[in-house]
């Protein structure tokens, strides 16, 4: 059974506090078709789309990047 989920947050990391202390930049990958999320909230298809989210970043915006592949 897949589990239908929200993006994925630094919190997600919280049994691992060692590498979110250590680490200087956190990126995490997205992708919402796997989630069977087939349409984003504007109609159009997540076929082959990516988000690279960006948690932790020293002086860095933090945010998200969208890709198709």
């Amino acid at each position: 059974m897949m589990c239908l989920r929200k993006k994925p947050i630094l919190s997600d990391l919280k049994y691992n506090v060692n590498l979110q202390n250590t680490a200087d930049k956190i990126l995490m990958l997205y992708r919402p078709e796997y989630y069977g999320f087939l349409q984003d909230e504007e109609g159009n298809s997540n076929a082959g789309k990516l988000e690279v989210i960006i948690v932790k970043g020293n002086d860095e915006k933090l945010g998200e990047v969208k890709i198709s592949f």
